[in-house]
């Protein structure tokens, strides 16, 4: 009789590296496959097959899926806004809103980071006197 071997480990939700480290370390491979649309931090894996658990022997091939990060949104120009204007415009394109207030205005003065930015990231504004 041949030993089935020991359980594949659970990698969902570990980093790719550490998989591939169990993987040499317990003889068998993996088969890295892209998850584009993954909300997952990039290189977390989110799914694998065979599952978690089942007999695993050398030489054998895991495949997983492999998140590419969250997507890229581009941040909206919310200089000059109203405070409440800026946080619908940010919060409406998936991001989360810090305000950094400086005096009694309620304008945004500046904000960052700026450009495309991983969707759910955080903004901050900086809310004082326009000019």
């Amino acid at each position: 009789m041949v030993s089935a071997g020991p359980p594949l480990p659970d990698f969902v939700g570990q980093q790719i590296g550490d998989a591939q480290a169990a993987a040499q370390q317990g003889g068998f491979s993996i088969n890295q496959i892209t998850a584009a649309n993954s909300t997952q931090p990039l290189g977390t894996i989110v799914r694998q097959v065979p599952a978690p658990g089942t007999p695993i022997t050398s030489g054998e091939v895991v495949q997983v899926w492999v998140s590419a990060g969250p997507a890229q949104v581009a941040v909206p120009d919310v200089t000059g806004m109203t405070l409440n204007q800026a946080e619908s415009a940010l919060t409406a394109a998936g991001f989360q809103v810090s305000v950094n207030q400086i005096g009694t205005g309620q304008r945004v003065v500046t904000y960052s980071p700026q450009g495309d930015q991983p969707q759910g990231s955080t903004i901050t504004i900086t809310v004082g006197f326009g000019f």
